[in-house]
């Protein structure tokens, strides 16, 4: 299987201000720019054109404070996958010494360290500039969900930045040592790898033969082909969008029937089918993982205004394509075996992604790859610090501190 070139290549833009916007450069374009861009360097673009933003976009906030502390390195495995991850968290407070938890993602989370810029010896406040890092909710049964920060992919973070946001938090400490709780230098030392946690292999004949209080919690993989998917309008649904609940058609509109809200949200409700060499099966995916099965927005596919008859050829796309699925039961499922669909949980591997493993085991051997352009979206962005002055490739962060004071 052939490696696909890049569509675009999305870009974070920043003026003197610090305003920020996303930007893309079109695939016919990038061999001659691509080559040309640089992170945290200065260019002046003409000949763009200003769209919208897509419905779908995820804002991103930039945080600036004062590190307290931060853990020591965790490889965790999420439900329903095989593959680790590796996190570490860092916390950070601001002028009112209201707290926030950033989550830092593997070569970030290896990586970080104050070591440099305080010890016991000179525990020298360290002020921290997070950016592009995405807005979560932290779930807990014993406090109140809080709001935390999670690494993006092109998040960075700025130790002891020469930005004007930053003085009130350079005078405070100016002459208050703080020293920062961190793992200790022996913990700190150890490489940390991830612990990968491979699903049991089933078949679809073996799936079925599981009573369902039986069912392992973290589910099982299976390799299987789409063979259909209803053509009933029900893969889908109008959802409120602030609670996702599904709402009730109202003159004129709808309403959610939870919070009242009156915004409707089109979302997806994937129900299909799919079998391998042992027997056929219902499945069914929520909307983020059917968004990941089709690889279109719902929102790009779905006018709720004008319905047309039969199958979006982006659900079609997929009938006939092979995936292997990490997958649990539904709540219909533990009631009759009747009604017995499997939960797909997470896509472990597609037949048309690049160097599948079902490809390969199919033929025999390795898939044919083509060199791709080489873009700078495809290299590990590496952390930036501000601890000497200024540098010229970081001017959109450069201020000068001439008689100037915070009151």
């Amino acid at each position: 299987m052939r490696q696909r070139a890049p569509l675009y290549i999305g870009l974070v833009l920043a003026d003197a201000k610090g305003d920020a916007m996303y930007a893309e450069i079109p695939q016919e374009i990038i061999p001659a720019v691509d080559p040309l861009t640089c992170v945290d360097n200065i260019y002046v673009i003409s000949k763009f054109k200003v769209n919208p933003a897509k419905a779908t976009y995820k804002p991103l906030d930039d945080v600036l404070g004062y590190i307290t502390r931060y853990n020591s390195v965790t490889s965790i495995t999420p439900k329903g996958k095989e593959r680790a991850s590796i996190l570490r968290e860092v916390f950070i407070k601001d002028m009112s010494d209201n707290e926030l938890k950033i989550t830092l993602w593997s070569d970030y989370a290896m990586n970080f360290t104050v070591d440099h810029l305080n010890t016991k010896e000179n525990p020298k406040a360290v002020i921290a500039l997070f950016v592009s890092f995405i807005p979560r909710k932290w779930h807990s049964r014993d406090i109140e969900d809080k709001p935390y920060l999670s690494a993006s992919s092109g998040c960075h973070y700025y130790l002891n930045p020469d930005i004007k946001e930053a003085l009130p938090f350079y005078n405070r400490f100016k002459d208050q040592p703080i020293y920062i709780e961190r793992p200790p230098l022996s913990e700190a030392e150890v490489p940390m790898q991830p612990h990968d946690t491979p699903l049991q292999q089933k078949n679809i004949a073996e799936l079925n033969s599981i009573d369902p209080y039986e069912f392992a919690d973290e589910g099982y993989k299976c390799t299987v082909t789409v063979t259909n998917i209803a053509d009933n309008n029900n893969w889908w649904y109008m959802s409120c969008k602030g609670c996702k609940k599904k709402m009730d058609p109202q003159l004129g509109g709808y309403k959610c029937p939870k919070c009242y809200a009156t915004t409707p949200w089109p979302r997806y409700l994937l129900n299909f089918t799919a079998k391998d060499e042992t027997g056929e099966a219902s499945f069914f995916a929520y909307d983020e993982i059917a968004k990941l099965i089709v690889q279109k927005d719902h929102d790009l596919i779905i006018n709720p205004l004008k319905l047309a008859s039969g199958l979006p050829q982006p659900l079609r796309s997929i009938i006939s394509k092979k995936f292997t699925f990490s997958v649990g039961l539904t709540e219909d499922s533990f009631t009759t075996r009747a009604r017995r669909q499997y939960l797909v949980n997470h896509i472990l591997d597609r037949s048309d992604r690049q160097n599948s493993a079902l490809n390969i085991a199919a033929s025999g051997k390795p898939a044919e790859t083509v060199p791709a352009p080489a873009t700078t979206s495809t290299q590990p962005p590496s952390s930036l610090y501000i601890t000497h002055g200024p540098q010229p490739q970081q001017q959109v962060l450069q201020i000068t501190h001439d008689n100037q004071s915070v009151c």
